[in-house]
């Protein structure tokens, strides 16, 4: 892992990783999390072509995180918003209470995502929000805690690239 300060962001993670370790580029993120201090929402951003794995990634994060019920892409529905346990490992280390996971690819206009209350969901310091397809949203995405961007390596890898972004 190799650390570089430029234009407001930390380079922290590039990584070519197979799907069977894909638990590893959770444990990472979470990592990250963890460590880093928030007055707001943690925004996770995740990027990448179709099929890259940012569905996976975050259902893995999930599972880790305690969360219980099947998560699944909320393309249709846009938002899906879990409950994270208050005995899960993550709450151990940061006091969230909500896992939110959005799927910003049919989202036409930013409205879309003002009107599902994005500027109070982002205020509040007990959610940790993913997001896919930020760049639907790009407006309203300026200031990320993570970036992520998934990528196909080949047919049997992916490459990751996580940027931590300071303030």
């Amino acid at each position: 892992m190799r650390d570089f300060l430029f234009c407001g962001t930390i380079f922290q993670m590039e990584r070519i990783y197979k799907e069977s370790e894909i638990s590893e580029i959770a444990s990472f993120v979470l990592q990250e999390i963890t460590t880093s201090s928030f007055s707001s929402a943690v925004l996770v951003t995740l990027s990448g072509d179709l099929g890259a794995g940012k569905t996976s990634l975050t259902q893995e994060i999930a599972g880790q995180i305690g969360v219980s019920e099947n998560v699944i892409s909320p393309t249709y529905i846009i938002m899906k918003r879990y409950e994270i346990p208050s005995d899960s490992l993550l709450n151990k280390k940061c006091d969230f209470e909500n896992f939110i996971h959005i799927d910003a690819y049919r989202i036409e206009d930013e409205d879309e995502l003002l009107n599902l209350r994005w500027n109070e969901i982002l205020a509040n310091p007990k959610n940790l929000v993913f997001l896919e397809w930020p760049e639907k949203v790009q407006g309203l995405t300026k200031e990320p805690s993570f970036s992520i961007t998934l990528t196909h390596h080949n047919t049997d890898s992916r490459k990751v690239v996580l940027l931590r972004y300071t303030k």
